[in-house]
């Protein structure tokens, strides 16, 4: 496909990428992998920007010094592709925490929602892979075993690229986030949940909330309505930007995220936007959406629009599910709007720091590694106010496949 860029972006997008290579740090020269990436992903109808950076010769913008660098010990892998080194899930859960670090694995720990959801998935996923106990025992000895493939059948014909509704797709993605629950009570937490794109809010810490708050967001094939009094509200964010900043993990993570969290707010800023690091703007003043019974489900696949399922009997519900549709799709990128930024728990791949995570009230995402402050400015302009991918930076992506080639990511199927 082909995207018209102007000059003015096009200085912008310079300002990264072509720094970042003179530096030595970021990516390579274009190769025959990075275009043979961009052949795949253009073929799967994915909005790519087609500004190449890295054969520009021109001065960019920011010579004098504009952008912080790592350290220069920061050692990451630069060589290797890292298209396709993003797990593919069929929900991405963040739990809040106000918190920016963790225990090394965010679910060893029994008495944690991470802990409960991740106990409470093996469960259900018993049920669909019976293969999966072997696994578990393993995973608990903390022993390795030979992988099983997460995706059992996949018709997008491209590396990284996922549905997150295709059969077979189980794996639900449970990460810690520094936003602060809004519950005034004791062990009641928030959860954003996605591709849904909403808030799920008060969550009671123990197992039979975990376990309603499982059946009734994430479950895969066994969603049913909730039994407690979890609410469910839209994000309000024209995009939410996940940095991984898990320090226990590895310090690269820790020393990145704050970097790209800095230049991301100047940027988002400099757009007329606003950042809500805290989860503060999410409004819980609208009327909470009514689970219907057969739960919440709210994707986009590459050729529908995002739908929430519900039964016959539940036409009164349907009403609400249709307002938080329209809700989201009424998200415009215009002055004002707000960008949620949050830092998160390990998402894999750490020796590709930085690594971040972009969601949409489309239901589309995008997982960036070797991400620096260089590469902020591309990202802001290109990606999140105009929905094109960077195939230099995409590790992998859910619902990003178009039906028409010339919708961006923002736009909804």
């Amino acid at each position: 496909m082909s995207i018209v860029v102007d000059s003015q972006e096009r200085t912008v997008i310079m300002s990264g990428f072509l720094k970042r290579t003179i530096s030595g740090i970021g990516n390579k020269p274009a190769n025959k992998q990075s275009d043979k990436n961009k052949e795949s992903l253009s073929s799967a109808k994915v909005p790519i920007s087609e500004v190449d950076c890295h054969s520009c010769v021109a001065k960019c913008d920011g010579e004098t010094g504009d952008f912080e660098d790592f350290p220069k010990n920061f050692d990451i892998d630069t060589t290797s592709n890292m298209l396709g080194t993003y797990k593919p899930f069929s929900k991405q859960v963040v739990i809040s925490t106000g918190r920016t670090d963790w225990e090394h694995d965010i679910t060893d720990n029994e008495l944690t929602l991470a802990g409960m959801l991740d106990r409470t998935q093996d469960t259900f996923q018993l049920k669909d892979d019976p293969g999966l106990m072997q696994r578990i025992i393993a995973k608990r000895a903390n022993t390795s075993v030979q992988k099983v493939p997460q995706v059992a059948s996949h018709p997008i014909k491209c590396e990284g690229v996922f549905d997150t509704r295709i059969e077979g797709n189980n794996n639900i993605q449970i990460l810690n986030g520094s936003h602060i629950s809004p519950s005034t009570k004791k062990e009641r937490e928030s959860a954003l949940v996605f591709p849904d794109y909403v808030l799920a809010e008060n969550i009671c810490v123990n197992r039979e909330t975990a376990e309603d708050f499982f059946k009734s967001h994430l479950a895969v094939n066994h969603l049913v309505a909730s039994e407690k009094a979890i609410r469910t509200y839209p994000l309000p964010y024209i995009a939410t930007v996940l940095i991984c900043s898990h320090k226990s993990r590895d310090k690269k993570c820790a020393i990145s995220a704050p970097i790209i969290e800095r230049e991301m707010i100047k940027c988002v800023e400099s757009e007329g936007w606003n950042i809500d690091k805290r989860g503060d703007t999410i409004s819980l003043d609208h009327k909470p959406v009514q689970l219907p019974q057969g739960g919440f489900s709210m994707t986009a696949t590459p050729y529908t629009s995002p739908q929430i399922k519900a039964s016959p009997e539940e036409c009164d519900t349907t009403k609400d599910v249709n307002e938080i549709t329209e809700r989201l799709k009424d998200i415009t990128v215009e002055e004002g709007s707000t960008v949620g930024l949050f830092k998160v728990s390990h998402v894999g791949g750490h020796k590709f720091a930085g690594n971040v995570i972009i969601h949409f009230p489309s239901g589309a995402s995008v997982c960036y590694g070797r991400v620096s402050a260089r590469e902020v400015p591309a990202i802001v302009q290109q990606t999140i106010k105009h929905g094109r991918v960077l195939p230099e930076l995409l590790r992998g992506g859910g619902n990003i496949c178009r039906r028409d080639p010339q919708k961006s990511l923002r736009e909804f199927n």
